[in-house]
């Protein structure tokens, strides 16, 4: 198998994963439930306290003892993911392929994308706890702030744009793709060039993943048929990608075009 295409298939597969996680009842029951935030804590300090455990392993050398002793059953785990963590998987095949059953695919969905997007989760609902949600007087303030990412187009046309694609539309388990304020969070990060904010992640299906990355695609799509400075389509790839953590960057590229699907997402 091509070592590329074997690193890819752990970050797809993984997505797919990730999507059956939040669709399972222990994380459907919890997310958008007054013990959300209690349980958020609960699931960050479990995939804290593995990665701290695989750590200490790497620190002690345990980990090399147990590979020279051929005993590494009860640490299969932590080996995979310090392999994931070191990039093992760029260059080497995952024995048997990867698949929704294999070890890498399920640790990359937990401790990469469940916990980025945990961890965004959490950061959204402690704003809300301290009373510093969006307002009305910020969201004006926004809209008349200058677009930093295409000179001269109005922040009000992005935010009409996908505030209707994303946030008055609905994903297939009835929830918007973006709430309000990640909608805010993204217009600010990829328009106005607040590039610390951290990544967000759409509220969206693998079987949807086309139809959002084409929201993207018609939005370009009105900037280089209107009067606006052209904008290559490299730069509104790397937006998306910079953005959001649905996808890879290959993953953009090769969908981001009108009628063409290269990558099953």
């Amino acid at each position: 198998m091509n070592i590329e295409s074997s690193w890819e298939e752990i970050q797809q597969d993984a997505q797919v994963y990730f999507a059956a996680l939040l669709r399972s009842e222990r994380y459907s029951l919890m997310i958008g439930s007054p013990l959300e935030l209690s349980f958020i804590e609960g699931e960050l300090l479990r995939l804290t306290e593995f990665e701290e455990r695989a750590s200490e392993l790497l620190k002690t050398k345990k980990v090399y003892d147990l590979h020279r002793n051929g005993d590494t059953p009860g640490y299969y785990n932590e080996i995979e993911y310090l392999r994931l963590e070191a990039g093992y998987y760029k260059t080497h095949s995952v024995p048997g392929g990867a698949g929704l059953s294999s070890m890498p695919v399920e640790l990359y969905a937990k401790h990469w994308l469940l916990k980025e997007y945990l961890k965004q989760r959490k950061a959204d609902l402690e704003l809300s706890t301290d009373n510093q949600d969006i307002h009305v007087d910020d969201l004006a303030v926004l809209l008349k702030a200058e677009n930093q990412f295409i000179k001269g187009m109005p922040m009000q046309d992005v935010y009409d744009h996908f505030r209707k694609k994303f946030v008055d539309s609905k994903s297939r388990n009835k929830e918007p793709f973006l709430t309000h304020d990640q909608l805010i969070i993204f217009l600010k990060k990829g328009f106005l060039g607040h590039k610390d904010t951290p990544k967000l992640h759409i509220n969206v299906g693998s079987r949807e993943s086309l139809a959002t990355i084409n929201a993207f695609h018609q939005f370009y799509s009105i900037v280089i048929n209107d009067a606006y400075p052209r904008t290559t389509t490299e730069k509104f790839i790397e937006l998306v990608f910079d953005c959001f953590d649905n996808w890879t960057i290959k993953q953009i590229r090769d969908n981001f075009k009108p009628g063409r699907v290269k990558t099953k997402l």
